[in-house]
């Protein structure tokens, strides 16, 4: 669900609802609408869509609706594979399998009001690593800082891919 109606802030749907969405969509028919699928004995084997092969590498496990493949290593759930295949975020994955499967989907105030409390405590700790990682590369008082660091054989690369921060004193 995305456009001016979709907020991820408040939006929220009840578990209960997530997993009668599972329980109603069956994996083989979801990853026969996207790819080549064969039975082969018990089990279902489908032609990998995350890379190119001719051959079917991809196991699909319809009990638990689960998907794995032995050539890429690709694997998840029914929500990760139409994330995966259409490009989409969980919610809107979620929203597409509830109208294809007939589920109606409900949406729990409580619920969206800890996901907005998540995202304002998440967002206030990216804050407190930027502000950190800036001062470990930027202040001046951070330069002995940066030549232990240098000392120890961290380069910017390792500072940057990390995030390596300075907390200066008072």
């Amino acid at each position: 669900m995305s456009g001016p109606f979709y907020n991820r802030r408040t939006m929220a749907t009840d578990r209960d609802d997530i997993e009668r969405v599972r329980q109603a969509t069956n994996i083989v028919e979801l990853v026969e609408a996207v790819t080549t699928v064969k039975k082969q004995g018990r089990t279902f084997m489908a032609v990998c869509p995350f890379h190119q092969e001719k051959t079917p590498s991809m196991s699909l496990d319809a009990a638990q609706g689960l998907y794995h493949c032995f050539g890429c290593g690709a694997g998840g759930d029914i929500f990760k594979f139409v994330q995966e295949t259409h490009g989409l975020r969980f919610p809107e994955a979620l929203e597409l399998l509830a109208t294809r499967a007939g589920v109606t989907l409900h949406h729990d105030p409580a619920a969206a009001k800890r996901r907005g409390e998540r995202e304002t405590l998440t967002e206030a700790v990216q804050a407190a690593l930027d502000f950190f990682h800036d001062r470990l590369k930027n202040s001046e008082e951070a330069g002995g800082v940066r030549s232990y660091v240098r000392g120890r054989g961290y380069d910017s690369d390792v500072v940057n891919r990390f995030k390596m921060g300075y907390a200066p004193t008072a």
